[in-house]
């Protein structure tokens, strides 16, 4: 979680994007003034076609390590996330991305390095580089969409029931006094 404008947000760093987004929830808790964009633009849509943007929150505060770091964040609904910090944002602020330690260094001239760390992923995340899938979709790859359920009760039912015929074929065999040979 990154603190943007004094609220706690889940963030994407995103290199893949050109533009920092916020999503139109979140400037709700958020509280802050949105403005016109001096033009509308186009943003490719991963789900397919394109979604026209007009509105940015100038000037919103992240915080990382204490050192406050302004950014302009263009309203959009960002599927999943309040804030996605793309290569404007990192750029500006000379963000160095460690992907091996899951770690963003910071090393903007005249300041000392410091360094934001996320935290481990508690469930895998929703979105993973949709801009460059939609990309890759563009150029020809194939794509899946795959859902994947828990049905461990269902399979732990499943199991009851064999059991539980099990258990019944098993009294009456100790009741009829009958002999059984299964082969596999």
């Amino acid at each position: 979680m990154v603190l943007v404008s004094s609220v706690y947000a889940h963030t994407l760093f995103d290199t893949g994007v050109s533009h920092s987004f916020v999503s139109p929830a979140f400037v709700e808790k958020l509280g802050v003034i949105v403005e016109p964009l001096e033009f509308e633009f186009v943003i490719d849509s991963p789900a397919g076609g394109d979604v026209f943007v007009n509105q940015v929150c100038k000037s919103c505060i992240i915080v990382i390590e204490d050192v406050s770091l302004p950014a302009d964040l263009v309203v959009l609904d960002t599927h999943g996330f309040d804030v996605i910090l793309g290569m404007d944002w990192l750029d500006i602020y000379y963000a160095f991305l460690d992907y091996h330690r899951k770690r963003i260094d910071f090393r903007i001239p005249g300041l000392e390095e410091f360094s934001f760390v996320g935290s481990p992923a508690k469930s895998p995340p929703r979105i993973v580089s949709v801009l460059q899938a939609r990309r890759l979709l563009k150029s020809g790859c194939l794509a899946f969409l795959v859902s994947v359920q828990n049905n461990l009760d269902a399979i732990l039912t499943s199991q009851r029931s064999i059991m539980d015929d099990f258990r019944r074929m098993q009294i009456g065999v100790r009741k009829h006094g009958m002999l059984a040979s299964l082969k596999v």
